[in-house]
């Protein structure tokens, strides 16, 4: 395996990395909290506004993530 062989395998586990925490960051910020709300399972009383707040902040760190990995692919050699 060459060295530029490496770099690129450290640059596609790094987008790995990036891409699924902000895919995580979506489902537990914005999906489950939701989803809590909905089927009565949330443990605290939460204000609407203050979890549909949450949601989209957690919706746009996830979207950022995800762009980050996106990226990190170009510069793949």
């Amino acid at each position: 395996m060459t060295e530029a062989d490496r770099y690129n395998e450290r640059l596609k586990l790094a987008a790995t990395f990036l891409n699924t925490v902000g895919s995580g960051s979506i489902v537990v910020g914005a999906v489950a909290p939701v989803v809590g709300l909905i089927t009565g399972a949330a443990g605290a009383h939460v204000r609407p506004a203050v979890l549909v707040t949450m949601a989209c902040l957690m919706v746009v760190i996830g979207l950022i993530l995800h762009r980050l990995a996106s990226l990190t692919l170009k510069r793949l050699v």
